[in-house]
């Protein structure tokens, strides 16, 4: 279905160059924006050993090249975990943020999940990120962070074993939120838009003085719990989210090529705000919070074009190119890799 108001998709990921029918990410995502009428993407970026290391970061730049509407969001990248300490220079974030910024990149992505963050042991707090989050701070660069996961993954009985952090061997829920707040007590002016309503559907009094605290945070609606609350007392978020309607960010967190439903969940996205129909989000059903015109317009994505760019920055060709020749030694011999070299020569 095409959607009949203006949209970013301000959550988007990629992992793979290929699906398993052999069909290349960058026709994937063409399709998925002509079927839906998206008026832009915006690819995060993800370069954890979990999610398939800097090659992200370069794909998501080439695809810019190929489509003129696609934002992206680009990874701090750490080729060893544990993460020693000190970094070597070229490897520091704030050089790396330089490298983004010369690129194209129109933001930053970062993933402080309780998962990745036990693997790569480096706080996001820490003295290594001091001068990267002055960069982002000074420059307004649009920062999306995900922080933490619902509290619920840390009960012994939550069932999705891959995310249960019960055992003890994982940061906590408030261990990751007090990192995460030092770091905005540092740079209260941070451009940053918290994923997945920051995990606060279930609290939104909390996620209210936060706003109030920081001038520039934002959420997105990106599902986790959030649409389930919603059914639960309509008329108090339908206030909150009108309240607010300059913190809310739209985004799927739609994964090509592994989610094969994207327009679905798109489409269920967008009804679940627009109208009061029964919407299905991962597998959850609510009915629609019906959101007036002017609130939506805000969440679909002039609040994006606002907190990040009215359009895209294009790609400096050169300066990808030196990217790539950076960090090929760090790209796993893999499909990715051979494509990623043969359109280097093409730079």
């Amino acid at each position: 279905m095409k959607l009949d108001k203006n949209v970013i998709d301000t959550h988007f990921h990629i992992n793979a160059w290929y699906d398993k029918f052999g069909n290349n990410y960058i026709d994937l995502l063409n399709d998925i924006q002509k079927k839906t009428d998206l008026k832009g993407i915006n690819i995060n970026a993800l370069t954890h050993e979990k999610h398939g290391g800097v090659k992200i970061n370069i794909m998501a730049a080439i695809y810019k090249l190929y489509n003129p509407s696609v934002y992206a969001h680009a990874d701090i990248f750490f080729p060893a975990t544990p993460v020693p300490t000190p970094l070597d220079a070229k490897l520091l974030p704030e050089i790396q943020y330089d490298d983004f910024m010369e690129i194209g990149f129109d933001g930053i992505k970062i993933l402080y999940k309780p998962d990745v963050q036990k693997i790569i042991d480096l706080p996001i707090n820490s003295i290594t990120f001091d001068n990267f989050f002055k960069k982002c701070e000074k420059d307004k660069t649009h920062v999306i962070w995900h922080v933490a996961d619902p509290k619920i993954h840390w009960t012994a009985d939550f069932p999705n074993k891959e995310w249960n952090y019960s055992d003890g061997t994982f940061p906590s829920f408030d261990e990751l939120f007090n990192h995460t707040f030092d770091v905005l007590n540092k740079y209260p002016s941070l451009n940053v838009c918290f994923a997945h309503f920051m995990f606060m559907e279930e609290t939104p009094e909390k996620l209210e003085e936060i706003f109030k605290r920081y001038e520039n945070v934002a959420v997105d609606v990106v599902p986790g719990l959030m649409f389930r609350e919603f059914e639960k007392r309509p008329e108090f978020y339908r206030e909150f989210l009108s309240k607010y309607s300059d913190r809310i960010l739209f985004g799927s967190d739609s994964e090509i090529p592994a989610n094969s439903h994207s327009i679905e969940l798109i489409n269920a996205i967008y009804d679940g705000l627009t109208t009061d129909k029964e919407v299905n989000i991962w597998g959850y059903k609510s009915k629609g919070i019906n959101l007036s015109d002017s609130v939506s317009e805000k969440i679909l994505y002039k609040n994006f074009a606002s907190r990040c760019s009215d359009t895209p920055k294009p790609i400096n060709k050169s300066a990808l190119k030196k990217y790539i020749e950076k960090y090929s030694d760090y790209i796993e011999e893999s499909p990715e890799k051979a494509e990623i070299l043969k359109f280097a020569k093409s730079l």
